[in-house]
């Protein structure tokens, strides 16, 4: 479901039918794992912020010194040992250095299984169309573009210039940088070509 979604929403996105693009099911079920991995790591990025990590840093540096505490009286054979509200503050520290490592990933596996397929698809197929937007409205004379720009002929005359979006055995969807907009063109009878960049 995920998959199929992100599809469909990322053609909507731009305005095309997507219907004049059907994938087959094993490309839905490739695209459904790669939404997945993408939302967990949108999801581990946001929980894992430089605050968080500082603080659990903090925390595994007062833990190691409460135990070398302990270690150095042994070493100094003294009969010092940390009074019990010190034991208790330090498997406290501990307790929440377990609870801080447990709860990203808990996060993790609730918003997989209570947040639905469908939000998770959309937002995938939404963002992964606006990037490529930002992209394209950039033309085709980008020094470090990704993606090249295309040129489809039809009976010698160029019909349309732009970045390929996407492509079936019937149509073909670009994003035409003349005119600024996505367009869905039939296959038939035409000629796609390349530019090369120098």
């Amino acid at each position: 479901m995920m998959g199929f979604l992100s599809y469909r929403t990322y053609f909507t996105e731009w305005g095309i039918d997507p219907g004049l693009f059907p994938h087959s099911t094993d490309a839905i079920i490739i695209n459904g794992f790669y939404v997945l991995a993408d939302r967990t790591v949108a999801i581990f990025s946001a929980t894992s912020q430089n605050t968080y990590l500082a603080v659990a840093a903090g925390l595994t540096v007062y833990i190691f010194l409460i135990f070398r505490m302990g270690t150095l009286g042994k070493y100094l054979r003294s009969p010092w040992r940390p009074p019990e509200w010190l034991t208790d503050l330090a498997k406290s520290a501990m307790m929440t250095s377990v609870i801080m490592g447990v709860v990203p990933f808990a996060v993790v596996v609730s918003v997989i299984v209570l947040v639905t397929p469908a939000d998770l698809g959309e937002r995938t197929g939404r963002s992964q169309a606006k990037e490529e937007m930002k992209r394209y409205l950039a033309g085709c004379n980008q020094k470090d573009a990704k993606d090249k720009c295309i040129e489809i002929r039809r009976e010698g005359k160029t019909v349309a210039h732009g970045f390929l979006i996407e492509s079936s055995e019937s149509h073909i969807a670009l994003f035409d940088v003349d005119k600024k907009q996505a367009r869905a063109l039939e296959r038939e009878g035409t000629e796609l070509l390349v530019d090369t960049l120098p």
